[in-house]
């Protein structure tokens, strides 16, 4: 009779645990933040014509099954005729963080899996005709940091993924100078 209950006692005790571990893993928070950023603008005549654009986004989550995104982005442009003069720039930037601590029982396997990750674009067009010059210039920098630990016996896993994009644009017409640059980085760390 005595060992009975221990055998029951010993069940309840080992569900409680799983299904505290269950409730802890479902847990799930999320974090995001985005930025945009346009201008324009644009002389005749003799004018000047510029534009301008920047982007910022962040986001950070903490928790378990934890995910964090962020992007950014930014253009402008300016357009010039006769003589004139168009310049046009843009720059984006986005990073994203997140950690996550798990802890296994018993052996069980368990995992904790964290990612974030970040991108940025920017670009940059400008145009001139009869004789006036374009330039465009554009960058965008992206970065992506994860961290992820167990202790007892179970595994960790962490990844971390990171992108950038830029692009530039000029152009120009009859006896004009045109010019376009782009840039892009990335940048990426995981720490299980």
């Amino acid at each position: 009779m005595a060992g009975t209950k221990l055998v029951a006692l010993g069940f309840i005790v080992l569900l409680s645990m799983g299904l505290a571990h269950a409730a802890r893993v479902a847990r799930y928070s999320s974090a995001g933040g985005t930025g945009t950023g346009e201008g324009g603008g644009g002389g005749y005549v003799s004018g000047a014509g510029s534009g301008s654009g920047s982007g910022a986004g962040a986001g950070e989550s903490g928790s378990s099954g934890v995910h964090a995104t962020a992007g950014g982005g930014g253009g402008g442009g300016g357009t010039s005729y006769n003589g004139g003069f168009g310049s046009g720039g843009g720059s984006g930037s986005g990073s994203g963080s997140s950690q996550y601590t798990q802890g296994s029982y018993y052996g069980y396997g368990g995992y904790s899996n964290a990612g974030g990750n970040g991108g940025g674009g920017g670009g940059g067009q400008a145009g001139g005709y009869y004789g006036s010059s374009g330039q465009g210039g554009g960058r965008g920098t992206g970065s992506g940091s994860s961290q992820a630990g167990t202790y007892w016996y179970g595994p960790s896993y962490a990844n971390a993924n990171a992108n950038g994009n830029g692009e530039g644009k000029g152009t120009s017409q009859n006896g004009g100078s045109g010019g376009g640059q782009g840039g892009g980085t990335g940048y990426g760390n995981a720490n299980p």
